[in-house]
Protein backbone atom coordinates (compact mmCIF):
# COMPACT_ATOMS: atom_id res chain seq x y z
CA UNK A 1 0.00 0.00 0.00
CA UNK A 2 1.17 3.60 -0.70
CA UNK A 3 0.14 4.63 2.68
CA UNK A 4 1.13 3.11 6.51
CA UNK A 5 -1.53 4.26 9.24
CA UNK A 6 -1.47 3.51 12.57
CA UNK A 7 -4.05 2.83 15.28
CA UNK A 8 -4.94 1.44 18.53
CA UNK A 9 -7.01 -1.46 18.04
CA UNK A 10 -8.75 -2.50 21.38
CA UNK A 11 -8.02 -6.52 21.55
CA UNK A 12 -9.09 -8.50 24.71
CA UNK A 13 -6.24 -11.30 25.52
CA UNK A 14 -8.43 -12.98 28.37
CA UNK A 15 -7.24 -15.68 31.33
CA UNK A 16 -10.55 -17.34 32.61
CA UNK A 17 -11.54 -19.21 35.14
CA UNK A 18 -14.93 -20.00 36.44
CA UNK A 19 -15.78 -18.53 39.89
CA UNK A 20 -17.98 -20.46 41.97
CA UNK A 21 -18.95 -16.95 43.66
CA UNK A 22 -21.91 -15.54 41.10
CA UNK A 23 -25.06 -16.41 42.72
CA UNK A 24 -26.01 -12.59 41.92
CA UNK A 25 -25.59 -12.77 37.98
CA UNK A 26 -27.95 -14.97 35.84
CA UNK A 27 -25.97 -16.99 33.59
CA UNK A 28 -22.73 -15.93 34.67
CA UNK A 29 -20.74 -18.01 31.83
CA UNK A 30 -22.15 -16.56 29.01
CA UNK A 31 -20.45 -14.07 26.90
CA UNK A 32 -22.24 -10.68 26.67
CA UNK A 33 -21.42 -6.92 25.86
CA UNK A 34 -22.04 -3.32 26.86
CA UNK A 35 -20.97 -0.13 25.51
CA UNK A 36 -18.74 2.63 26.85
CA UNK A 37 -18.51 4.87 24.92
CA UNK A 38 -19.50 5.83 21.27
CA UNK A 39 -19.53 8.26 18.47
CA UNK A 40 -21.15 8.45 14.82
CA UNK A 41 -21.12 10.80 12.10
CA UNK A 42 -20.22 14.27 12.40
CA UNK A 43 -21.12 15.67 15.81
CA UNK A 44 -20.70 13.43 18.76
CA UNK A 45 -23.48 11.17 20.28
CA UNK A 46 -23.92 8.85 22.70
CA UNK A 47 -24.51 5.35 22.49
CA UNK A 48 -28.18 5.57 21.74
CA UNK A 49 -27.44 6.49 18.28
CA UNK A 50 -26.37 2.56 17.59
CA UNK A 51 -28.26 -0.34 17.09
CA UNK A 52 -26.17 -2.92 16.09
CA UNK A 53 -22.34 -3.76 16.41
CA UNK A 54 -19.75 -6.68 14.97
CA UNK A 55 -17.75 -8.66 17.17
CA UNK A 56 -14.98 -11.67 16.57
CA UNK A 57 -14.18 -13.47 19.19
CA UNK A 58 -10.94 -16.13 18.99
CA UNK A 59 -10.56 -18.34 21.58
CA UNK A 60 -6.47 -19.97 21.99
CA UNK A 61 -6.40 -22.35 25.11
CA UNK A 62 -3.65 -21.73 26.70
CA UNK A 63 -1.56 -19.83 23.67
CA UNK A 64 -1.74 -16.49 23.56
CA UNK A 65 -3.63 -14.85 20.57
CA UNK A 66 0.20 -13.59 18.70
CA UNK A 67 1.46 -17.19 19.18
CA UNK A 68 -1.39 -18.99 17.74
CA UNK A 69 -1.81 -20.46 14.16
CA UNK A 70 -6.17 -20.14 14.99
CA UNK A 71 -6.66 -23.31 12.92
CA UNK A 72 -9.88 -23.97 14.62
CA UNK A 73 -11.35 -20.48 13.59
CA UNK A 74 -13.20 -17.67 14.97
CA UNK A 75 -15.40 -18.51 18.15
CA UNK A 76 -17.26 -15.51 16.93
CA UNK A 77 -16.93 -14.87 13.53
CA UNK A 78 -18.48 -11.71 12.35
CA UNK A 79 -21.75 -12.44 14.76
CA UNK A 80 -24.08 -9.20 14.95
CA UNK A 81 -25.11 -7.87 18.21
CA UNK A 82 -28.12 -6.02 18.54
CA UNK A 83 -29.57 -3.43 20.77
CA UNK A 84 -32.41 -4.93 22.97
CA UNK A 85 -34.96 -1.84 23.38
CA UNK A 86 -33.41 1.83 24.50
CA UNK A 87 -31.22 0.83 27.52
CA UNK A 88 -27.96 -0.38 27.34
CA UNK A 89 -28.96 -4.00 26.90
CA UNK A 90 -26.92 -5.97 23.66
CA UNK A 91 -27.52 -9.29 22.37
CA UNK A 92 -27.61 -11.74 20.02
CA UNK A 93 -28.72 -14.89 18.45
CA UNK A 94 -26.86 -18.43 19.80
CA UNK A 95 -25.87 -16.71 22.71
CA UNK A 96 -22.57 -18.71 24.00
CA UNK A 97 -20.40 -19.40 27.38
CA UNK A 98 -17.03 -18.46 27.58
CA UNK A 99 -14.67 -20.82 25.31
CA UNK A 100 -13.09 -22.20 28.07
CA UNK A 101 -10.36 -21.18 30.84
CA UNK A 102 -7.98 -19.69 28.67
CA UNK A 103 -7.26 -17.11 26.35
CA UNK A 104 -10.03 -15.29 24.45
CA UNK A 105 -9.19 -12.28 21.87
CA UNK A 106 -12.07 -9.81 21.35
CA UNK A 107 -12.09 -7.24 17.93
CA UNK A 108 -15.74 -4.76 17.53
CA UNK A 109 -16.39 -2.73 15.09
CA UNK A 110 -20.02 -0.78 13.87
CA UNK A 111 -22.28 -0.54 12.61
CA UNK A 112 -22.65 -4.29 12.04
CA UNK A 113 -22.53 -5.09 7.97
CA UNK A 114 -21.84 -7.69 5.93
CA UNK A 115 -21.48 -5.76 2.56
CA UNK A 116 -19.51 -2.87 3.43
CA UNK A 117 -17.26 -4.83 5.95
CA UNK A 118 -15.92 -8.64 5.12
CA UNK A 119 -13.49 -10.94 6.84
CA UNK A 120 -10.18 -11.64 5.17
CA UNK A 121 -7.58 -13.65 6.26
CA UNK A 122 -6.25 -14.16 9.78
CA UNK A 123 -2.89 -15.34 10.07
CA UNK A 124 -1.00 -15.34 13.68
CA UNK A 125 -1.25 -12.69 15.49
CA UNK A 126 -3.47 -10.90 13.17
CA UNK A 127 -6.96 -9.73 11.53
CA UNK A 128 -7.75 -8.69 8.12
CA UNK A 129 -11.28 -6.87 7.70
CA UNK A 130 -12.06 -5.35 3.84
CA UNK A 131 -13.86 -2.15 4.10
CA UNK A 132 -15.84 -0.44 1.14
CA UNK A 133 -17.01 2.95 1.28
CA UNK A 134 -20.42 1.96 -0.15
CA UNK A 135 -21.69 -0.71 -2.55
CA UNK A 136 -22.00 -2.05 -4.33
CA UNK A 137 -18.85 -0.68 -6.48
CA UNK A 138 -19.48 -1.15 -10.44
CA UNK A 139 -17.19 -0.76 -12.97
CA UNK A 140 -16.67 2.70 -14.15
CA UNK A 141 -18.79 3.96 -11.05
CA UNK A 142 -18.70 6.83 -8.74
CA UNK A 143 -19.51 6.62 -4.96
CA UNK A 144 -22.66 8.73 -4.53
CA UNK A 145 -23.22 11.60 -2.55
CA UNK A 146 -21.37 11.37 1.10
CA UNK A 147 -24.79 11.01 2.97
CA UNK A 148 -24.74 7.49 1.91
CA UNK A 149 -21.63 7.20 3.84
CA UNK A 150 -21.06 5.08 7.24
CA UNK A 151 -19.00 6.03 10.32
CA UNK A 152 -17.11 2.86 10.47
CA UNK A 153 -16.04 2.53 14.17
CA UNK A 154 -13.63 0.21 15.83
CA UNK A 155 -13.59 -0.99 19.52
CA UNK A 156 -10.32 1.47 20.63
CA UNK A 157 -10.02 -0.23 24.40
CA UNK A 158 -11.09 -3.55 26.05
CA UNK A 159 -10.01 -4.44 29.18
CA UNK A 160 -7.65 -7.62 29.69
CA UNK A 161 -8.38 -8.40 33.48
CA UNK A 162 -11.20 -11.10 32.58
CA UNK A 163 -11.02 -13.11 36.04
CA UNK A 164 -11.19 -9.95 38.09
CA UNK A 165 -13.28 -7.56 36.04
CA UNK A 166 -16.01 -9.99 34.56
CA UNK A 167 -15.91 -13.22 36.70
CA UNK A 168 -16.04 -11.49 39.88
CA UNK A 169 -18.18 -8.47 38.33
CA UNK A 170 -21.42 -7.87 39.08
CA UNK A 171 -21.48 -6.26 35.17
CA UNK A 172 -19.57 -9.79 33.51
CA UNK A 173 -20.32 -8.02 30.26
CA UNK A 174 -17.59 -7.13 28.57
CA UNK A 175 -17.28 -3.39 27.97
CA UNK A 176 -15.93 -2.07 24.37
CA UNK A 177 -14.92 1.26 23.86
CA UNK A 178 -15.46 2.31 20.21
CA UNK A 179 -13.94 5.37 18.24
CA UNK A 180 -14.03 6.57 14.70
CA UNK A 181 -11.77 4.36 12.03
CA UNK A 182 -12.13 6.55 9.38
CA UNK A 183 -11.17 10.33 8.21
CA UNK A 184 -14.20 13.24 8.85
CA UNK A 185 -14.18 15.83 6.49
CA UNK A 186 -16.48 18.97 6.17
CA UNK A 187 -17.04 22.08 4.37
CA UNK A 188 -17.24 25.53 4.96
CA UNK A 189 -17.10 28.75 2.93
CA UNK A 190 -16.90 32.59 3.00
CA UNK A 191 -16.81 35.92 0.55
CA UNK A 192 -13.51 37.72 0.31
CA UNK A 193 -15.08 40.70 -1.85
CA UNK A 194 -18.52 42.60 -1.33
CA UNK A 195 -21.13 42.06 -4.03
CA UNK A 196 -23.58 43.58 -6.41
CA UNK A 197 -27.12 43.58 -4.65
CA UNK A 198 -28.54 41.71 -7.52
CA UNK A 199 -25.74 39.17 -7.28
CA UNK A 200 -25.17 35.76 -5.10
CA UNK A 201 -22.90 32.91 -4.82
CA UNK A 202 -23.77 29.22 -4.26
CA UNK A 203 -21.80 26.09 -3.38
CA UNK A 204 -23.50 23.35 -5.63
CA UNK A 205 -21.47 20.51 -5.27
CA UNK A 206 -17.73 19.70 -4.01
CA UNK A 207 -16.02 16.61 -4.93
CA UNK A 208 -13.10 14.29 -4.66
CA UNK A 209 -11.22 12.21 -7.54
CA UNK A 210 -9.26 9.06 -7.80
CA UNK A 211 -10.27 8.22 -4.03
CA UNK A 212 -9.23 5.03 -2.70
CA UNK A 213 -12.95 3.64 -1.85
CA UNK A 214 -12.29 -0.24 -0.77
CA UNK A 215 -9.48 -0.76 1.59
CA UNK A 216 -8.18 -3.23 4.28
CA UNK A 217 -7.40 -3.04 8.03
CA UNK A 218 -4.97 -5.12 9.22
CA UNK A 219 -4.96 -5.63 13.03
CA UNK A 220 -1.74 -7.44 14.56
CA UNK A 221 -1.16 -8.00 18.38
CA UNK A 222 1.44 -5.54 19.76
CA UNK A 223 2.70 -6.24 23.61
CA UNK A 224 1.32 -8.26 26.84
CA UNK A 225 -1.54 -5.79 27.72
CA UNK A 226 -4.23 -6.54 25.13
CA UNK A 227 -3.32 -3.62 22.27
CA UNK A 228 -3.13 -4.14 18.76
CA UNK A 229 -1.34 -2.05 16.32
CA UNK A 230 -3.29 -1.55 12.84
CA UNK A 231 -2.91 -0.17 9.74
CA UNK A 232 -4.74 0.54 6.38
CA UNK A 233 -3.25 -0.96 3.42
CA UNK A 234 -3.74 -0.55 -0.44
CA UNK A 235 -2.43 -3.11 -2.88
CA UNK A 236 -1.72 -1.25 -6.28
CA UNK A 237 -0.90 -4.34 -8.28
CA UNK A 238 -4.24 -6.00 -7.81
CA UNK A 239 -5.85 -6.61 -11.37
CA UNK A 240 -8.97 -4.55 -10.32
CA UNK A 241 -7.35 -1.68 -8.83
CA UNK A 242 -9.04 1.12 -10.97
CA UNK A 243 -12.52 -0.23 -9.51
CA UNK A 244 -11.04 0.35 -6.02
CA UNK A 245 -10.97 4.50 -6.97
CA UNK A 246 -13.68 6.68 -7.40
CA UNK A 247 -15.34 9.83 -7.32
CA UNK A 248 -16.66 11.05 -4.12
CA UNK A 249 -19.59 13.62 -3.70
CA UNK A 250 -21.26 16.03 -1.48
CA UNK A 251 -24.60 17.05 -3.31
CA UNK A 252 -26.82 20.52 -2.08
CA UNK A 253 -29.47 19.85 -0.73
CA UNK A 254 -28.26 16.77 0.74
CA UNK A 255 -24.86 17.39 1.78
CA UNK A 256 -24.05 20.97 0.96
CA UNK A 257 -26.78 23.79 2.52
CA UNK A 258 -27.70 25.60 -0.03
CA UNK A 259 -26.81 29.46 1.21
CA UNK A 260 -25.62 32.26 -0.76
CA UNK A 261 -22.29 32.75 0.61
CA UNK A 262 -21.48 35.93 2.46
CA UNK A 263 -18.74 38.86 2.71
CA UNK A 264 -17.05 37.88 6.11
CA UNK A 265 -13.53 37.42 7.80
CA UNK A 266 -14.76 34.07 9.50
CA UNK A 267 -15.82 31.16 7.33
CA UNK A 268 -19.48 29.55 7.64
CA UNK A 269 -20.18 25.85 7.65
CA UNK A 270 -21.92 24.24 4.36
CA UNK A 271 -22.30 20.86 5.51
CA UNK A 272 -25.20 19.55 6.73
CA UNK A 273 -25.39 17.81 9.38
CA UNK A 274 -25.78 14.30 7.37
CA UNK A 275 -23.51 15.44 4.87
CA UNK A 276 -19.71 14.42 6.28
CA UNK A 277 -17.54 12.92 4.16
CA UNK A 278 -16.24 9.67 5.78
CA UNK A 279 -13.20 8.27 3.95
CA UNK A 280 -10.54 6.01 4.06
CA UNK A 281 -7.68 6.59 5.75
CA UNK A 282 -5.14 6.66 2.42
CA UNK A 283 -1.83 8.94 1.91
CA UNK A 284 -2.69 11.71 -1.19
CA UNK A 285 1.05 12.59 -2.49
CA UNK A 286 3.08 9.93 -3.94
CA UNK A 287 0.92 7.58 -4.82
CA UNK A 288 2.18 4.16 -6.14
CA UNK A 289 -0.95 3.53 -8.81
CA UNK A 290 0.44 7.25 -10.37
CA UNK A 291 -2.89 8.65 -9.63
CA UNK A 292 -3.51 12.69 -8.99
CA UNK A 293 -6.92 12.87 -6.27
CA UNK A 294 -8.35 15.95 -7.13
CA UNK A 295 -10.95 18.54 -5.04
CA UNK A 296 -13.55 20.24 -7.85
CA UNK A 297 -15.76 22.66 -6.52
CA UNK A 298 -19.22 23.38 -8.26
CA UNK A 299 -20.39 26.72 -7.70
CA UNK A 300 -23.05 29.39 -8.94
CA UNK A 301 -22.88 33.22 -9.52
CA UNK A 302 -26.30 34.74 -9.95
CA UNK A 303 -27.43 37.95 -11.20
CA UNK A 304 -30.81 39.19 -11.26
CA UNK A 305 -32.64 41.75 -12.59
CA UNK A 306 -32.72 42.94 -16.56
CA UNK A 307 -29.96 40.73 -18.09
CA UNK A 308 -29.49 38.45 -15.17
CA UNK A 309 -28.36 34.87 -15.56
CA UNK A 310 -26.69 32.43 -13.57
CA UNK A 311 -23.36 31.33 -14.75
CA UNK A 312 -22.31 27.85 -13.04
CA UNK A 313 -18.62 27.55 -12.66
CA UNK A 314 -16.66 24.82 -11.71
CA UNK A 315 -12.71 24.96 -10.79
CA UNK A 316 -10.31 21.99 -9.34
CA UNK A 317 -7.11 21.40 -7.45
CA UNK A 318 -4.67 18.93 -6.63
CA UNK A 319 -5.64 17.32 -3.38
CA UNK A 320 -1.54 17.23 -2.41
CA UNK A 321 -1.14 20.53 -2.78
CA UNK A 322 -3.37 21.24 -0.30
CA UNK A 323 -3.05 18.60 2.45
CA UNK A 324 -0.44 15.36 2.16
CA UNK A 325 -2.59 12.38 3.92
CA UNK A 326 -5.91 11.66 5.68
CA UNK A 327 -5.60 9.88 8.87
CA UNK A 328 -7.77 7.45 11.41
CA UNK A 329 -9.86 9.81 13.75
CA UNK A 330 -8.81 12.81 11.85
CA UNK A 331 -10.97 15.79 11.07
CA UNK A 332 -10.37 17.94 7.87
CA UNK A 333 -12.07 21.09 7.73
CA UNK A 334 -11.67 22.42 3.84
CA UNK A 335 -11.94 26.30 3.91
CA UNK A 336 -13.41 27.94 0.68
CA UNK A 337 -12.74 31.31 -0.04
CA UNK A 338 -14.41 33.26 -3.25
CA UNK A 339 -13.15 36.81 -4.53
CA UNK A 340 -14.85 37.39 -7.27
CA UNK A 341 -11.92 37.95 -9.70
CA UNK A 342 -12.51 35.06 -12.36
CA UNK A 343 -13.05 31.32 -12.37
CA UNK A 344 -9.69 31.41 -10.12
CA UNK A 345 -12.12 33.65 -7.61
CA UNK A 346 -12.43 30.18 -5.88
CA UNK A 347 -9.71 28.84 -3.44
CA UNK A 348 -9.30 26.37 -0.96
CA UNK A 349 -7.52 25.29 2.10
CA UNK A 350 -7.65 23.06 5.26
CA UNK A 351 -7.55 23.02 9.05
CA UNK A 352 -6.78 19.69 10.28
CA UNK A 353 -7.80 18.45 14.14
CA UNK A 354 -8.74 15.30 15.46
CA UNK A 355 -12.27 13.90 15.75
CA UNK A 356 -13.93 15.01 19.07
CA UNK A 357 -14.26 11.95 21.03
CA UNK A 358 -15.49 13.07 24.03
CA UNK A 359 -18.18 11.67 26.22
CA UNK A 360 -21.63 13.43 26.31
CA UNK A 361 -24.40 13.41 28.64
CA UNK A 362 -27.46 13.94 26.26
CA UNK A 363 -27.40 17.45 27.11
CA UNK A 364 -25.02 18.84 24.20
CA UNK A 365 -25.75 22.00 22.66
CA UNK A 366 -25.60 23.42 19.34
CA UNK A 367 -22.95 26.10 18.56
CA UNK A 368 -24.52 27.87 15.56
CA UNK A 369 -27.84 27.68 13.62
CA UNK A 370 -27.66 28.37 9.89
CA UNK A 371 -30.88 29.57 7.80
CA UNK A 372 -30.77 30.36 4.02
CA UNK A 373 -32.80 33.21 4.42
CA UNK A 374 -34.64 35.54 6.77
CA UNK A 375 -37.25 37.02 4.69
CA UNK A 376 -39.36 35.30 2.50
CA UNK A 377 -41.88 36.02 -0.02
CA UNK A 378 -44.33 33.57 -2.34
CA UNK A 379 -47.68 33.31 -2.82
CA UNK A 380 -50.28 30.85 -1.42
CA UNK A 381 -50.96 28.88 -4.47
CA UNK A 382 -46.94 27.82 -3.95
CA UNK A 383 -44.20 26.70 -1.48
CA UNK A 384 -41.03 27.99 -0.11
CA UNK A 385 -38.77 25.20 1.30
CA UNK A 386 -36.21 27.13 4.65
CA UNK A 387 -33.28 25.24 4.39
CA UNK A 388 -30.94 24.90 7.86
CA UNK A 389 -27.65 24.02 8.95
CA UNK A 390 -26.40 23.22 12.30
CA UNK A 391 -24.60 20.90 14.83
CA UNK A 392 -27.31 20.63 17.27
CA UNK A 393 -27.52 16.99 17.65
CA UNK A 394 -31.31 16.89 18.30
CA UNK A 395 -34.95 17.50 16.50
CA UNK A 396 -35.01 21.38 15.08
CA UNK A 397 -38.35 22.74 15.69
CA UNK A 398 -40.51 25.41 13.37
CA UNK A 399 -42.49 27.13 16.00
CA UNK A 400 -45.36 29.03 13.99
CA UNK A 401 -48.37 31.44 14.50
CA UNK A 402 -51.88 29.66 15.86
CA UNK A 403 -53.14 30.30 11.97
CA UNK A 404 -52.84 30.78 8.34
CA UNK A 405 -49.40 29.09 8.00
CA UNK A 406 -47.82 25.53 8.03
CA UNK A 407 -44.50 23.55 7.59
CA UNK A 408 -43.09 20.42 6.67
CA UNK A 409 -40.56 19.07 8.10
CA UNK A 410 -38.15 17.26 5.78
CA UNK A 411 -34.23 16.57 6.42
CA UNK A 412 -32.41 19.82 6.93
CA UNK A 413 -35.61 21.93 5.80
CA UNK A 414 -38.48 23.13 6.48
CA UNK A 415 -41.24 23.44 3.31
CA UNK A 416 -43.80 26.81 3.96
CA UNK A 417 -47.21 27.07 2.91
CA UNK A 418 -50.35 28.79 4.05
CA UNK A 419 -52.49 31.63 3.03
CA UNK A 420 -52.48 35.05 2.00
CA UNK A 421 -50.74 37.14 5.16
CA UNK A 422 -47.73 38.16 6.98
CA UNK A 423 -46.12 35.59 9.40
CA UNK A 424 -42.97 35.03 11.85
CA UNK A 425 -41.47 32.13 12.13
CA UNK A 426 -38.83 30.64 14.53
CA UNK A 427 -36.27 27.90 14.00
CA UNK A 428 -35.32 26.27 17.07
CA UNK A 429 -32.26 24.03 18.14
CA UNK A 430 -31.78 23.47 21.55
CA UNK A 431 -30.81 26.87 22.74
CA UNK A 432 -30.81 28.43 19.76
CA UNK A 433 -32.94 29.95 17.27
CA UNK A 434 -33.75 31.88 14.43
CA UNK A 435 -36.77 34.01 13.57
CA UNK A 436 -38.44 34.15 9.66
CA UNK A 437 -40.43 37.20 8.08
CA UNK A 438 -42.97 35.41 6.05
CA UNK A 439 -44.99 36.98 3.47
CA UNK A 440 -47.61 34.96 1.80
CA UNK A 441 -49.75 36.76 -1.54
CA UNK A 442 -52.31 36.06 -3.54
Amino acid sequence: MRYILTIVWGLLILSCTYDNDLTDRQEPDMLNFRIDEVATRGVVFDENNLDSFGVFCYYTGDTEWDASPLASGAYMDNVKVYRAGTADNWEYANPKPWGGPGYHTFFAYAPYTTDQVKPKTTTPGALELEFTLTTPITSGGSIGDAINHIDLLYSKNIPTDIKQHYLSSKDSRVPIHFAHALTKVSFEARLDYTPALDTTVQVNAIYFTDLYCQSTLKMTKNGANGVTEATWYYDPTSSIASDKRRDIYALSPGAITPVNLVKSTNYSPITTLNGFMMLIPQSIENRLDGSTPLLVIDYAVTTTGPGGNTQIKKVGYELAKIIKEFEIGQSVKFQLTYDGTGLAAMSATCVVGDWDDQDVDGDLEGTYLQVSSLNVSFSQTSSYTIYYFTDFPGIVECILPPNGLTALSQPGCFKLSGTKGTYTATLKAGKLSRTIRITITD
